[in-house]
């Protein structure tokens, strides 16, 4: 089963940051995003569900062992259940900021 990965900043955390989590029709993981606590939530329409966590409550609750201060890659499977994090390169930025 292929892994959805999204790369996540400290600022993205400390801002109030959200995860979006886009499903299809067949409740399958389809995407995985960062969005502004700003940004509003898609519409749901009839082949696409949304649903919004937010990262600084995600991360508290199921990144055990995070250093607080180094960019990580989440990683989701097509379920939607959160699978495992890795520490991020210092280069790399966050993926898909909408």
């Amino acid at each position: 089963m292929d892994l959805i990965p999204v790369n996540i900043t400290v600022d993205n955390i400390t801002q109030g940051y959200r995860l979006l989590h886009r499903f299809n029709d067949d409740e399958r993981l389809t995407e995985v995003t960062v969005i502004s606590n700003q940004k509003e939530i898609p519409t749901a329409t009839a082949g696409v569900k949304y649903k919004a966590i937010p990262l600084d409550e995600f991360v508290g609750e199921k990144v055990e062992g995070w250093d607080g201060h180094s960019p990580l890659t989440l990683y989701f499977n097509q379920d939607g259940h959160f699978d495992h994090w890795e520490k991020t390169a210092t280069g790399a930025t966050a993926g898909a900021a909408a």
